[in-house]
């Protein structure tokens, strides 16, 4: 856990500057349903996900978690917040906030431009990306779908949560058997 703990410092301190950026122009509340705190959540989910899965890019996820919302507009219906983050990326490359290669920067575009169109993926970053989002609807009264999540280990968190809030029957056995 202590390697873990260093890394997750070593991505705060590495995008310090991008997250207080994305903070300071952030059009709606600090306290917003989708501000600073979801993407801290976001964050929490995604590691907990790559803990199961060496092939997760912990860094694509911590991108991920806090530039998705920073376009919201408002806190209920904005279609293109996805669109509008997604095509922030080649300013924030510009203003040398973030550095990626071009794959990564295509993967991160991608998971940020369709993370809330309701999809799935089988690219495990592209999911796990998608899934720690999802994974904290809880806040705004949603109960996640297991059927709009990518990852077995996503699904699994999720059943876990269920079970902790006694919102399944923990005898069937039926409702996670999509499970790997």
């Amino acid at each position: 856990m202590v390697k873990d703990s260093h890394l997750i410092k070593q991505l705060q301190i590495k995008y310090q500057s991008l997250s207080e950026y994305l903070t300071a122009n952030f059009l709606l509340n600090k306290n917003s349903l989708h501000g600073p705190l979801h993407w801290k959540n976001v964050f929490k989910n995604g590691f907990e996900i790559a803990k199961s899965n060496s092939e997760i890019d912990l860094e694509l996820v911590y991108l991920f978690s806090i530039i998705h919302d920073s376009k919201r507009e408002n806190e209920s219906i904005d279609s293109e917040h996805g669109a509008r983050a997604a095509n922030s990326l080649s300013l924030l490359t510009k203003l040398k906030l973030i550095d990626l290669n071009q794959n990564n920067f295509n993967l991160l575009e991608y998971a940020i431009r369709f993370h809330e169109k309701g999809k799935i993926s089988n690219d495990i970053n592209i999911g796990c990306c998608w899934d720690s989002d999802r994974l904290d609807l809880f806040r705004v009264g949603i109960i996640p779908s297991k059927e709009y999540l990518s990852t077995n280990e996503g699904k699994i968190i999720l059943k876990n949560r269920l079970e902790d809030l006694n919102l399944i029957d923990l005898s069937d056995d039926n409702y996670f058997n999509s499970i790997d």
